[in-house]
């Protein structure tokens, strides 16, 4: 059986500042995972 066709995945980083968001939407058949990372940026500068 082939599942290429049957998961879509769609990812989008969204920067806000010093924070990282990651937002990723897994298509699988009828089902959607949403997965959502929020994560700080620590810049060596600082």
């Amino acid at each position: 059986m082939d599942y290429t066709n049957l998961v879509k995945t769609s990812s989008r980083v969204i920067p806000l500042g010093s924070f990282k968001l990651t937002i990723t939407m897994i298509n699988v058949q009828q089902n959607k995972i949403l997965i959502i990372v929020f994560q700080q940026l620590f810049l060596s500068s600082l």
